[in-house]
């Protein structure tokens, strides 16, 4: 979700906005309506509503990672100043919007005192180790791009599709929530991915557009529909199904994740890939999205969000849901973009002097005199 200062293409950047959006729709589905064990509830326009939200949370991911190797697999090394900055300020702020809310609504956010108290030492000492899963993530991935770079760099195409067909099989597709650094796993091979789209020959007829779109299309359509029937038997009593049933309903649910994800997300990236568009507008805007992440994902700020302004729980019961959900994604992700560029115009120059100071004062005190 960092930004790629060089070889900023519109198209690509135009992937982060509609990644971010499809993003913000799936925390909209999961924290407004899954979550809150509603979404039986709802009318069946509506449940499938949240059906086809779901998806874009997993997808999304998957197309930053995908971009990032396709940028930063040339890169030899690469700073995480930028990334560092954000996620303090994001913790601050997010901790002030917190205790401003406490202050006059008095509410805990559905957490207990202790634990509340805990998250926000965690928010403001170290927000990029506990409070979000994805730039922990990242940070470690980034650290090791070097190494992984280094690797790629010298494998032909052949190498760089077996290595990316391993990745998907091997250490994506084997790997489960029980895993070691699962999350590093999924990371792992979308980035590979992305380096594989970047160093190797894609398959001729993945250059057709309408061949791209059908893909993308139908993975996402598939996806949808393996998320309401995961659902339907998740909402039915398991103890009354047999063994059997459940571990149907559980393969489906993997083999949704290991394959048409992957599928859809790589989809998505060659087909915006595959257009010329120059706009800086599109920059400036995709250049929040890692904000609009950070700020909108807060624990207690998607509680604030999702829960007590846009009560997404009692829209949900509306005839016009669809309508509505397509706004408040659009809004909060607008409201959320524009803190960010101001954050940029007014906070991060001062946020990088006072970097720069301090690290030049600890080189001078702490480094070894060359």
């Amino acid at each position: 979700m960092c930004r790629i200062e060089n070889n900023r293409n519109s198209n690509i950047e135009l992937l982060r906005i509609i990644s971010m959006l499809m993003i913000v729709g799936y925390h909209l589905a999961y924290y407004g309506v899954w979550k809150e064990q509603i979404w039986m509830e709802g009318a069946e326009l509506n449940r499938w509503v949240i059906c086809m939200l779901f998806p874009g949370g997993q997808v999304g991911v998957a197309a930053f990672f995908i971009i990032s190797g396709y940028f930063l697999v040339d890169k030899v090394a690469i700073s995480l100043k930028r990334i560092i900055c954000e996620l303090f300020f994001y913790g601050a702020l997010s901790t002030a919007i917190m205790i401003c809310y406490l202050l006059i609504q008095r509410k805990t956010f559905g957490m207990a005192r202790l634990e509340l108290i805990n998250t926000i030492v965690h928010f403001l000492i170290d927000p990029y180790l506990s409070t979000w899963w994805f730039p922990t993530t990242y940070i470690v991935l980034l650290l090791m791009a070097p190494v992984i770079n280094s690797v790629l760099r010298r494998l032909n195409s052949r190498g760089m599709t077996v290595v990316f067909l391993y990745c998907w099989i091997v250490i994506f597709g084997l790997a489960t929530d029980e895993t070691l650094f699962y999350e590093l796993h999924k990371a792992l091979m979308f980035y590979v991915a992305g380096a594989f789209i970047r160093k190797a020959d894609v398959p001729k007829v993945l250059k057709h557009r309408w061949v791209i779109i059908s893909i993308a299309v139908s993975t996402w359509m598939m996806c949808s529909a393996v998320r309401y029937y995961v659902m339907v038997n998740g909402a039915a009593d398991s103890a009354g199904r047999s063994y059997m049933e459940n571990m149907i309903t559980s393969l489906i649910s993997d083999l949704s994740w290991v394959v048409l994800t992957p599928l859809c997300a790589i989809s998505l990236f060659l087909l915006l890939r595959s257009f010329k568009i120059s706009d800086k507008r599109v920059n400036a805007v995709a250049a929040t999205t890692f904000g609009v992440y950070l700020l909108h994902d807060a624990p207690y700020i998607r509680y604030v969000i999702w829960k007590e302004l846009l009560k997404i729980d009692t829209v949900y019961m509306r005839k016009y849901f669809l309508f509505i959900a397509v706004t408040d994604i659009i809004v909060i992700f607008a409201c959320c973009a524009l803190i960010d560029i101001a954050r940029v115009i007014y906070i991060e120059p001062q946020m990088f002097q006072i970097i720069n100071e301090k690290t030049g004062i600890f080189r001078n005190r702490y480094y070894k005199k060359e």
